[in-house]
């Protein structure tokens, strides 16, 4: 994409950010992250909890908890994931 001189919106970085969770490429986690600062792709509350989960499952529960204390609004879902980040660290209080 970045090649061709395509932009990611809010809907492709949630799946970068899936993949990356998946992969547990935290370098490439981190550098999604930092893409989506850079461009100032509107981290809505879809994309806030793909990070959470992003970063939880790549071993980085406090850049987790960073992005989960960032966000404008929580869902279900990101309470979820970020308890989730905070069980892998071992720690169960907020």
């Amino acid at each position: 994409m970045q090649t061709e001189g395509i932009k990611g919106d809010t809907v492709t970085m949630v799946e970068v950010a899936s993949a990356c969770g998946y992969m547990g490429a935290i370098d490439l986690a981190k550098w999604t992250h930092a893409y989506i600062e850079k461009d100032k792709i509107n981290c809505d509350m879809r994309l806030g909890t793909a990070l959470v989960d992003m970063f939880a499952r790549c071993g980085d529960p406090q850049s987790a908890i960073k992005v989960f204390d960032n966000m404008a609004r929580r869902d279900v879902s990101a309470w979820t994931a970020a308890i989730g980040a905070m069980a892998m660290q071992g720690n169960g209080e907020y």
